[in-house]
């Protein structure tokens, strides 16, 4: 019986260890065990998306830097002298990012196409040649905002003029005087012209 037993509990223990082997074998064999090798794979492909998106955040970066446009400018002289619906040139920029403003010409080129805030301020005093000046801020030929400073009657007066428009790349801003006669403008920063880029088109 003893003997019986024995061989009962053998074979039993030889199907046992069979079995895991087997199972064992047939576990390295499962579709859904991982390849070092594709390990590998899948790690540099996530190394290679956070680069991607790392890069195209800084091309945003450079992008929006890059659209940067500002410039304010007064004269570094008194008085300003502009002839008949001559442009105001003044000839001192403090500020000039992006380097579209001219100190020269008195001429700002849109290098972006966006909305702009130009905003320009001049004032005329009782000594003036011409006691009552106007100016407008002009796109290319068209006037896009007016003012008028009148010292007639004894006291300095200035004017300040403010637009907010959308500019093509490439078309001209200025401050301009609108009148066919000669204008005098006091100068230092009580004349002045600016403009920035709110925002650039997409």
């Amino acid at each position: 019986m003893l003997t019986k037993f024995c061989l009962v509990f053998g074979a039993a223990t030889v199907l046992l260890t069979s079995r895991v082997r087997s199972s064992a074998v047939t576990r390295h064999k499962r579709s859904d065990d991982t390849n070092p090798l594709e390990l590998v794979v899948e790690n540099l492909s996530k190394q290679v998306s956070t680069l991607t998106a790392e890069v195209t955040v800084l091309k945003t970066k450079i992008a929006s830097d890059e659209k940067d446009v500002a410039f304010y400018a007064w004269h570094s002289t008194n008085p300003i002298a502009v002839g008949p619906l001559g442009i105001v040139a003044l000839n001192y920029a403090l500020t000039n990012i992006g380097g579209a403003y001219s100190t020269l010409t008195g001429v700002f080129t849109a290098p972006v196409s966006g909305l702009y805030d130009f905003q320009a301020t001049f004032m005329t005093h009782p000594s003036s040649t011409n006691k009552k000046v106007y100016a407008g801020i002009y796109i290319d030929t068209r006037m896009v905002s007016e003012g008028v400073a009148d010292s007639q009657h004894g006291y300095w007066d200035q004017s300040t003029i403010r637009a907010l428009v959308h500019v093509t790349s490439g078309q001209q801003v200025m401050l301009r005087n609108v009148l066919g006669t000669q204008a005098e403008y006091y100068g230092y920063p009580y004349t002045t012209f600016s403009g920035f880029l709110l925002r650039a088109d997409q």
